[in-house]
């Protein structure tokens, strides 16, 4: 129904899209699936036309929203812990949360190198310890034994430090 007021035909139109709001929104996708290539080639075309303005805008806007943007993400990783955890496992190491949890079954829930059964660390979890060269996965560290595990050229300089304590405590 036309209205000739503004503020009036507003006030139709938010209450009609409240009552139809299913309909519209079926009647919407339906248009987006029948004309799914037509419209992405507009918004590639529109995004080619203005890129420049595209990528300045975008920016500006994560500039001016970074404090916003932080807090979201946290929020998000604090909600998603677990599922934030198999995909780091996955991504860096190859590995899924079961292997992950069978290699720590196969160290008595403790350390590879210490033993101790706390991780430490902001995460409470233990390090997984890899050859850099091949990735192939080598034990679960503490945080105290994750930086001795750091280098394969190590053993000698580990030796030597050994040698070292065992001399000055005498």
């Amino acid at each position: 129904m036309p209205h000739k007021d503004p503020v009036e035909a507003k006030r139709y139109r938010t209450s009609y899209r409240a009552v139809n709001l299913e309909k519209i929104r079926a009647r919407e996708a339906a248009y987006r699936a029948a004309h799914a290539g037509a419209l992405c080639a507009r918004r590639a075309a529109y995004y080619a036309a203005n890129r420049e303005a595209l990528l300045r805008q975008n920016a500006a806007y994560r500039a001016s929203h970074i404090d916003q943007q932080h807090l979201r993400a946290s929020t998000w990783r604090t909600a998603n812990r677990e599922g934030t955890r198999a995909k780091h496992l996955m991504r860096r190491y190859g590995l899924t949360v079961e292997q992950y949890e069978t290699q720590l079954a196969s160290q008595d829930g403790g350390c590879a190198i210490c033993g101790t059964m706390e991780p430490g660390g902001a995460s409470g979890r233990f390090h997984v310890d890899h050859r850099k060269r091949d990735g192939a996965l080598r034990g679960l560290l503490c945080v105290r034994c994750n930086p001795l595990a750091a280098s394969e050229h190590l053993e000698k300089h580990l030796d030597a430090a050994i040698a070292y304590l065992r001399r000055s405590a005498s």
